[in-house]
């Protein structure tokens, strides 16, 4: 679940572009997007990074 709506792995990402929520490391040249999801499944809080 992300922003109360059930979503697969990939529509955060699509979501977070669009939000413009990306950052960077300068150091390792790397930019990355993190959200903090629920899984109903395991009934936690999860953080996801999505990197290039």
């Amino acid at each position: 679940m992300y922003n109360s709506e059930e979503r697969n792995a990939k529509e955060p990402l699509k979501v977070l572009k669009k939000e413009g929520k990306e950052k960077g490391c300068r150091k390792k040249n790397v930019r990355y997007f993190e959200v903090v999801v629920y899984y109903p499944g395991i009934d936690e809080t999860v953080k996801l990074y999505f990197c290039r």
